[in-house]
């Protein structure tokens, strides 16, 4: 069938990197991880970023609840 196209997401390349980390099911702190080790930022920098993400995720109904 056709995709539904009342929603679509548009990502940035960081925000494709973290929707590839969830499609290989990686968890909230490993995404932070390899985002900090790929972006060479501490982890308290991206720690936010990565959450207010997902969070917007789980928001619009893009991903159910992550551990």
């Amino acid at each position: 069938g056709a995709p539904d196209m009342k929603k679509v997401l548009c990502l940035s390349d960081t925000s494709l990197d973290i929707w590839k980390m969830l499609a290989e099911d990686k968890n909230c702190g490993q995404i932070i991880d390899e985002m900090s080790q790929k972006y060479q930022r501490e982890k308290k920098e991206i720690e936010s970023d990565v959450e207010e993400f997902l969070g917007t995720l789980l928001e619009e109904g893009y991903i159910s609840g992550m551990e």
